[in-house]
């Protein structure tokens, strides 16, 4: 590991290292990280799932948000949920959905790349479906987003977004990033 100096002072760094030095082990288990399978799985599709005449076969997003709930996303910015038996158009966004997920609030939350294709504009969005209202664009401006955390890294009861940016690659820099996004207080 390598320290870089604008993320954190010296005394921080040595402190985790400190930290690291003292509480691992000297040597690692040989079966770290293997898992031993007894017996051969059969996978069985027991409840095929039919698209509606509203779906195209241009799906962006495919998302679980519950045991029995699918949330799935197109490039025309159009969010279905799927069930076993049905499905249902449930909004519709000015984005391309690329995933979801559950705030700790109980909404549900949509993250938008922007564009598939490479590109150094900054398109990405995070959305708040609303029932019975329209979308609500909660973050814009994201570099290419690729995926995200809805949590509460704080213990305060406020719902922040950890963000993975793909970005763009352009000349000798890489947009890349991972960012927090939180209310100002």
């Amino acid at each position: 590991m390598h320290k870089a100096a604008y993320l954190m002072d010296s005394v921080d760094w040595l402190q985790i290292q400190g930290y690291y030095f003292q509480e691992a082990p000297q040597q690692l288990s040989q079966d770290v990280g293997k898992v031993k399978i007894d017996e051969k799985v059969e996978w069985v599709v027991t409840d095929p799932w039919k698209a509606d005449d509203q779906m195209i076969p241009a799906v962006t997003m495919l998302t679980s948000l519950g045991e029995n709930l699918v949330l799935s996303g197109d490039v025309r910015g159009r969010i279905f949920e799927i069930y076993s038996d049905h499905s249902s158009l449930i909004a519709h966004i000015e984005n391309i959905p690329i995933d979801a997920a559950t705030g700790i609030d109980g909404g549900r939350y949509v993250l938008g790349v922007g564009n598939l294709m490479p590109s150094t504009n900054r398109l990405g969005q995070i959305i708040q479906l609303v029932e019975s209202s329209d979308p609500k664009v909660l973050i814009d401006s994201l570099d290419r987003p690729v995926d995200f955390v809805v949590t509460d890294l704080y213990g305060n009861g406020e719902q922040q977004f950890i963000v993975a940016n793909f970005g763009s690659a352009v000349g000798k820099s890489n947009t890349g990033s991972l960012t927090l996004h939180r209310r100002d207080s």
